[in-house]
């Protein structure tokens, strides 16, 4: 029997192989299946629980709360099967999220949308470049090539517009590849339309994408491409000037709008408040609206006024106060300054004119209360103190499409016809 005990302790119980045959066999050496089981439910029990310890330490979500997670993980509102608004399943138990973007590398992580709340751009990955059709349907190579020229000379106002609306980026030669995040590039591609002739394009290629207002304000830019003007503006021009009339003398189209303007003023003196007629300089009373012979001088009076009109945010004023910034089509900010002045070019066009003054007749209507039963037309035409002379033979003689009947049916209803 001792001898029994003696080769029964020498054996190696412990060896892996022993205790999985003795398994199989039975339970010679007293294991209980049962509490093996059990064992292995809590160490399953003990693993998951740390592995949701993992995943809430990942999202920072905090467990009382269930605030929003601010890791790379799956954020949420909370992971901990305490938190008030955590994620939870149909029986009340956390769910088991796997953090698995946390082990992503950068380049394979999902950008943000460029949609978002930061309103920041999307960079993308390093083969994929977006595409923006600048001006399309061209019929001559040379106008594209000269737009083209116009985006890349080194006093460009392509670059200038970019930063203005929040692209900051450096261009590249049209023949090299676009190198960095911050780079772009303006090329012509050639296509053809329906009737199969061919047309080109001036497109716009970056690395990084365009939010929804910039590509607007870019497109906005460049469709008065048409404009008189706009290739020097473009190539960084400076100053302003008068539009070239091949077909007529510019004096003459100068002069009608020296006349309507001067006949507008007339509506202004006897309708407006004192405080848009008059100022103090040099303790002086002087009027902010007079008339002229030049249009220049003319059109810095109505500057002033428009600038003293309020409020401020109204659509039409702003459209008349806007700048050379975005355009060489600015209607009033020209005539304030020097021909030579550095800001970027201005031409004064018969277009800028025609929408100064149908702009100046929708600011009188809002601000001397014209409405349906009391035209303002009507108050003017019926005026006791309306100025007569300004309809006189040699006004009528070098604008004969403006006389009182058309400014009264204008200031009833503004629709000035080009």
């Amino acid at each position: 029997m001792n001898s029994l005990n003696d080769r029964f302790n020498r054996m190696n119980i412990t060896s892996p192989t022993f205790v999985e045959n003795n398994r199989r066999n039975g339970d010679i050496l007293g294991v209980d299946r049962n509490q093996e089981k059990m064992q292995n439910v809590e160490s399953n029990e003990n693993s998951n629980n740390f592995n949701c310890n993992q995943e809430r330490s990942r999202g920072r979500g905090r467990i009382q709360k269930g605030g929003r997670g601010r890791g790379r993980g799956r954020g949420g509102r909370g992971y901990g099967g305490r938190g008030n608004q955590g994620r939870s399943n149909n029986r009340g138990e956390p769910r088991r999220y796997s953090d698995s973007s946390v082990h992503l590398k950068e380049a394979n992580r999902r950008p943000c949308s460029s949609s978002g709340a930061s309103g920041k751009n999307t960079v993308s990955s390093p083969s994929h470049v977006h595409t923006l059709k600048l001006v399309a349907g061209l019929d001559s190579f040379e106008y594209a090539k000269s737009l083209r020229v116009a985006c890349i000379v080194s006093d460009s106002m392509l670059p200038i517009t970019l930063q203005k609306i929040g692209c900051h980026g450096s261009i590249n030669d049209e023949n090299a590849n676009i190198n960095g995040t911050k780079s772009y590039k303006v090329i012509i591609k050639e296509s053809s339309d329906s009737t199969k002739s061919k047309c080109y394009a001036v497109v716009f290629e970056s690395r990084y994408k365009l939010t929804r207002n910039q590509t607007s304000k870019l497109l906005e830019v460049f469709a008065k491409h048409q404009y008189c003007g706009f290739l020097e503006w473009l190539a960084g021009a400076k100053g302003w000037r008068y539009e070239e009339c091949s077909n007529e003398k510019s004096v003459s189209w100068k002069r009608r709008f020296v006349i309507q303007l001067n006949t507008l003023q007339s509506v202004y003196t006897l309708f407006a408040k004192p405080e848009q007629k008059f100022y103090f300089a040099e303790e002086k009373k002087r009027m902010v609206w007079r008339k002229h012979t030049e249009l220049t001088e003319i059109v810095s009076d109505i500057r002033v006024w428009i600038e003293i009109i309020k409020p401020f945010s109204d659509l039409t004023r702003r459209r008349l106060l806007r700048n050379s910034s975005f355009g060489p089509d600015s209607p009033v900010h020209w005539a304030h300054h020097h021909p030579q002045t550095g800001y970027p070019l201005t031409v004064v066009t018969k277009a800028t004119m025609m929408e100064l003054v149908e702009g100046i007749i929708q600011l009188f209507q809002q601000e001397f209360c014209h409405t349906d039963a009391d035209p303002l037309g009507k108050r003017w035409r019926n005026h006791e103190k309306r100025r007569v002379s300004d309809w006189n033979e040699e006004a009528l003689k070098v604008c004969p499409d403006w006389n009182e009947d058309i400014l009264e049916s204008l200031l009833n209803n503004c629709s000035l016809q080009g």
